[in-house]
């Protein structure tokens, strides 16, 4: 769910700021998942082989600043016991452009994105993006 956090007692070390605290949107979800399914058919034992999956997943995200957001997804396979694909991305409001930095920081499907762009629909064509796909990696 989502919450704030209350950080009491910034309006002294702040001097003339009229605020009592600050408050930092977040939202962080932890998940287990099971999985279980038929694989092959096996002809001596007349049955279909099991194949199980175990998954604890972390992700969330929050804001900074009114300006500065970040989010992340991650995760631990218990059952091959390795970290699942990792993924963070940090978005950053410049009033009216913006950026954003999506990565993928390591394994398989290691990759980023750096994209700044124009918040304008109308000129939805002007921006600068810089990338490396993970198809790049093979």
């Amino acid at each position: 769910g989502n919450s704030s956090m209350d950080m009491g007692g910034e309006k002294e070390a702040l001097g003339s700021n009229d605020y009592d605290y600050f408050a930092i949107p977040w939202s962080f979800r932890f998940s287990y998942s099971y999985q279980l399914r038929k694989t092959s058919f096996n002809q001596d034992t007349k049955e279909f082989e099991r194949d199980f999956n175990q998954t604890l997943n972390l992700s969330g995200n929050f804001s900074l600043t009114s300006t500065w957001k970040v989010n992340f997804q991650s995760g631990y396979d218990l059952t091959n016991y390795k970290i699942t694909t990792t993924s963070l991305g940090i978005q950053k409001d410049l009033h009216c452009w913006q950026m954003s930095l999506n990565l993928i920081p390591f394994g398989t499907y290691k990759s980023y994105n750096f994209r700044i762009n124009v918040k304008s629909a109308v000129f939805q064509d002007i921006k600068w993006k810089k990338e490396k796909s993970f198809r790049d990696n093979f």
